[in-house]
């Protein structure tokens, strides 16, 4: 049973080596029938168990399967609709009608819509699992264009990486809502079409923002065009057994739901669990797991045990998922190391200690260690790091690296000295039963009594490459040495190695001792030849530094001369750059002013366009006005000649009025009048 407290749920696992998945494999040509008898539906929003698989619940329920549909968010940030409660209280009321024309129950977690966390839905996923006991599991696809949807894809996902293969759930099917993905399932639901249509019209508060209905009935029909005709309306499916979804990492399960061109699917390389020891360093326990979190292959999981010791919150961003497990009190190396192992549901166990890191490779060379027949436990080299703090107050500074430790596997030197690093080493769960716990009573080497006990029926296989850092700190000690002065530090070293002399010394017999001996001898000469060989180098490079300072003895006279020499030529340079700088200034002066003189010019030349502008423009008027005066003079003309045509004729008439006998009395009466008066 594991223990402790998820801290994240990101787990990956390295590619593989072996069968490979092809996306030119065709498309499914036939529909199938999904069997099962518990489903769970994950459903970010309310109505993507409609959109995605509402045709295979259809045809579940109506073979007696027992249905649960559960609604992960609120569904509260639908659009543009006013008031986040009521379109949460508005989304679940359609899918309580939708729920009554399925059949089938439901579960509501009301999380933040937008806002679903990998973490939370995996450990609200695992109480549902326990709850229900699904076979198969529904979830959108990974590669859907909707973060609540990858992240529910996700949380299924590392919830059956940390469980046990026998655990309920043996099939997983990721359906498509918003992206299609690369089937290699398809399942006919032409009957269900009618049913599906009034469903997705039940959540009219999602039609009135977009018209899924005809997006959905879309994807269903273009998913029957490698079928035959007869289907009218196909749902399309990843399915994965458990074991693929076990031996699938997410960026390769990514890759196969994308349908990329090869996608490897990881059968032989194990899962690897981490125990990692702390107590009251936690900078240093932060590196360390930053290098795990780094690793091409990440861990599986890792359990982080604190051993009595003050620790702040881990955090939840790790690509991998983490486990925290405290110590009420100190209980020693031994027991933390027992305490993350029963943790663990890896089939591989790595072990590192706070104060150590592991490179990028590290995981990834050890699993395909071990993933090679006949190989059961494996282990790298470590480089041997010490620091020390840097005098300017710059932190821990590297002084020194080493690789003590490089040595092919040889058991009875094992049983005299330890040459195995710990966290070099990857056991399979299964020898880690057999061998069985820790020694508890060890405060000291219990991980050289773990190593000799499992090495009885195990041969481990050296991988001579510095894959890790065994680090060493200056004034700082281990956790089962802290608080010691040199001395009590030297008496209980030596005081636990002889308790494991002791323990193991029936395995012993004088062969190997004489072979440990031999073997010891063997490293002492060569310590000596290397130490040789050190001097030897020193001794040639303190001559070559000798030769390098007379050199450079014999060319600083050369130096200063040509120093000298570019001291006069950069002299000289300033002076033509000074007598550049006034010509320059001079020719910008006489520039200016002839450039004031051609505005002038421009100036004046524009006053006189504008003068022979209105020049034109007057000689127009005048000539418009001319012609004006010429069509007046026409006009008199013209009235001159009436007039003096009308004068004729009044003449005429006057004269022709004289002549008549009236005009004579006329004026006879006149001139009567004339006289009378």
């Amino acid at each position: 049973m594991r223990t402790g407290t998820p801290l994240a749920s990101a787990a990956s696992q390295g590619d593989g080596v072996s069968s490979e998945h092809r996306s030119d494999e065709a498309l499914p040509g036939k529909p199938e029938t999904v069997e099962a008898r518990r489903v769970l539906v994950l459903a970010p929003h309310y109505d993507d168990e409609i959109l995605g698989c509402g045709g295979l619940l259809a045809d579940l329920l109506e073979r007696g399967a027992d249905v649960v549909v559960v609604y992960l968010s609120d569904s509260a940030a639908s659009g543009d609709l006013p008031g986040r409660e009521e379109v949460a209280r508005r989304r679940r009321q359609e899918a309580a009608a939708v729920e009554a024309l399925f059949g089938w129950r439901s579960e509501h977690l009301e999380l933040t819509d937008g806002r679903l966390e990998v973490g939370a839905v995996t450990d609200a996923l695992a109480e549902l699992v326990a709850t229900h006991l699904p076979d198969l599991v529904l979830a959108p696809s990974p590669i859907e264009v909707s973060a609540d949807h990858r992240a529910a894809a996700r949380a299924v996902y590392d919830l059956l990486h940390t469980q046990r293969p026998e655990g309920p759930v043996q099939q997983l099917c990721y359906y498509e809502v918003n992206q299609p993905l690369r089937p290699n399932l398809l399942v006919d639901v032409s009957r269900w079409l009618p049913r599906l249509e009034t469903a997705m019209e039940l959540y009219a508060s999602q039609q009135e923002l977009h018209d899924y209905r005809r997006a959905g009935i879309g994807l269903r029909r273009y998913r029957t065009h490698t079928l035959e005709p007869a289907v009218e309306a196909a749902e399309a499916y990843l399915r994965l057994t458990r074991a693929e979804v076990g031996s699938l990492g997410w960026s390769a399960l990514c890759e196969r739901a994308r349908g990329q061109s090869r996608t490897r699917v990881e059968t032989q390389r194990p899962r690897v669990g981490v125990v990692v020891r702390t107590r009251d360093r936690q900078e240093l326990l932060q590196q360390a797991l930053e290098s795990l979190a780094s690793s091409r292959m990440p861990a599986h999981e890792v359990v982080v045990v604190n051993d009595g010791g003050a620790l702040d919150p881990l955090g939840s961003d790790w690509p991998f998922r983490l486990f925290r497990i405290d110590h009420p009190a100190p209980r020693g190396r031994a027991a933390a190391a027992n305490s993350g192992v029963a943790a663990l549901v890896s089939e591989a166990i790595a072990f590192l200690d706070d104060d150590d890191r592991v490179l990028e490779e590290h995981l990834e060379v050890l699993a395909g260690a071990v993933a090679a027949p006949g190989v059961e436990v494996a282990y790298t080299d470590a480089a041997v790091v010490t620091y020390g703090l840097d005098p300017a107050g710059a932190g821990w500074v590297e002084e020194e690296r080493r690789r003590p430790y490089s040595r092919d596997f040889d058991r009875a030197l094992l049983l005299v000295d330890n040459y195995i690093p710990f966290h070099t080493l990857l056991v399979p769960r299964r020898l880690h039963q057999e061998v069985g716990p820790f020694d508890e009573e060890l405060d000291l080497f219990e991980d050289w009594d773990f190593l000799i006990r499992l090495t009885v029926s195990a041969t481990p296989r050296h991988i001579p490459r510095v894959t890790c850092e065994y680090r060493h700190f200056r004034g700082m000690s281990s956790h089962a040495l802290a608080g010691q002065d040199d001395a009590d530090r030297r008496e209980r070293f030596m005081r636990h190695k002889a308790r494991v002399l002791e323990k193991h010394r029936a395995r012993l017999d004088s062969d190997q001792l004489a072979q440990a001996i031999v073997a010891l001898r063997r490293g002492c000469v060569d310590g000596e030849e290397r130490v040789h060989a050190l001097e030897q180098r020193a001794e040639s490079q303190r001559r070559e530094s000798l030769r390098r300072q007379r050199q450079l003895e014999q060319s600083t006279e050369e130096h200063r001369a040509t120093t000298e020499r570019l001291r006069l030529e950069r002299d000289l340079a300033e002076s033509a750059r000074a007598e550049a700088h006034g010509e320059r200034e001079s020719l910008r002066a006489e520039l200016g002013q002839r450039d004031d003189e051609l505005r002038a010019q421009y100036r004046h030349a524009d006053e006189l366009r504008q003068a022979l502008e209105d020049h034109r423009r007057h000689i127009e008027q005048l000539d418009d006005d001319r012609g004006r005066a010429g069509e007046q003079m026409e006009a008199l003309h013209a009235e001159i000649g009436r007039l003096t045509l009308e004068l004729e004729q009044q003449q005429r008439l006057l004269a022709e009025m004289q002549a008549t006998r009236a005009w004579r009395w006329h004026r006879r009466i006149e001139s009567w009048r004339g006289r009378g008066g």
